[in-house]
């Protein structure tokens, strides 16, 4: 069975149908309530809709229309046009308000452009910063690297100083200053310490000599004094 105010097919034994000839709808308990309905209700109960159709008087359509005689003598007074608006003036207002939404939303738009193209502007330079912070991270490390060389530098020429001084200090303990032999061109070092050391009395090979080296600015030998009139001896 169907209801005919929520229009579902009802399985529920509560129902009511309308006792108007004309009508006879069938409610479920849903739609009307039952509860306040008493048995004898139901017997003459009516429907919404022909309950709203009876407190207007019924079914008027046969009733006839009557006639105003003083109809022809009432002068009736015409409709302001001014108070109220045609459709023409409805659809001119409404494009008028549109095309100042059109304009609103074109100013919006531009200022809207305006702010992506700042937006993007900074994003640039917030890129171009990160950048120069990245190399400049890269070139402090770099720095703090070459530092770090350097006083590694520095520690090993200290090292190799104090060698050299040690190593000098102990080549001193061997060195044999020899003085009184004058100096003349084109001598021969290691020959003329050989012949020093046999007149001393020492034997002095090649191996026992590392390096042989004259000290002081170069001083010419003196000849002997000779009389006048003299000649020196072979």
């Amino acid at each position: 069975m169907k209801c005919a105010g929520c229009l579902k097919v009802t399985k529920n034994a509560s129902v009511i149908t309308c006792t108007s000839p004309k009508c006879e709808k069938t409610y479920c308990s849903y739609c009307i309530n039952l509860t306040s309905v008493t048995v004898e209700g139901k017997k003459c109960w009516k429907c919404p809709e022909c309950s709203a159709s009876k407190k207007k008087g019924g079914d008027n359509t046969q009733t006839p229309i009557r006639s105003n005689p003083d109809s022809q003598n009432v002068t009736m007074r015409k409709k302001d046009v001014s108070d109220c608006q045609t459709p023409e003036t409805e659809i001119r207002e409404l494009t008028a308000v549109i095309a100042r939404l059109t304009s609103e939303f074109s100013t919006l738009k531009t200022k809207l452009d305006e702010v992506t193209h700042s937006l993007c502007h900074c994003h640039e330079r917030m890129d171009e910063l990160v950048r120069g912070m990245s190399a400049n991270e890269n070139r402090l490390t770099k720095l703090e690297k070459r530092d770090q060389e350097i006083i590694n530098l520095h520690a090993s020429v200290a090292h190799l100083q104090n060698e050299l001084n040690i190593q000098a200090q102990q080549w001193l303990r061997n060195e044999i200053e020899i003085v009184g032999i004058p100096e003349g061109n084109n001598e021969n070092l290691e020959h003329i310490v050989k012949v020093a050391a046999q007149k001393v009395g020492a034997q002095l090979e090649d191996v026992d000599v590392d390096w042989i080296t004259r000290v002081g600015p170069r001083r010419l030998a003196v000849p002997p004094n000779v009389p006048d009139g003299g000649s020196r001896m072979p």
